[in-house]
């Protein structure tokens, strides 16, 4: 994610690049998605784990931050959480067949997250 960031972009494109990159690591590491998502709060990860998981943390909180002029007024914490969570839901509502995660399907759940968490124009 942080390698691909482009940080002279606006900040709808690097919320783009951020949705783009959490969906790529799902599709081309289906299992690892799903035991990182399983295990987030349990003692399965080692140090290295929770290091990264940290950093990946910390990128996600400056990103919020940053852009704190034009995202609601939530604590970066809870904006991660509502773009997680929502991912979340959506792989797994993949994967009992009632969500078809294409690329439109993609597009569109990035454009309502990204309304959902900007001030409104």
């Amino acid at each position: 994610m942080r390698d691909n960031f482009p940080h002279d972009a606006g900040p709808k494109e690097q919320f783009h690049q951020i949705w783009k990159s959490m969906a790529e690591f799902q599709r081309e590491n289906p299992v690892a998605f799903d035991f990182l998502e399983m295990q987030y709060n349990l003692p399965y990860l080692d140090r290295e784990s929770f290091a990264k998981r940290a950093l990946l943390l910390m990128f996600l909180t400056r990103f919020a931050h940053d852009n704190r002029d034009i995202l609601i007024k939530f604590p970066p914490d809870a904006l991660i959480a509502i773009v997680w969570g929502a991912f979340v839901g959506l792989v797994k509502g993949s994967r009992n067949g009632k969500i078809k995660l294409d690329d439109q399907f993609l597009k569109e759940t990035e454009d309502l997250l990204w309304n959902a968490i900007k001030l409104p124009t």
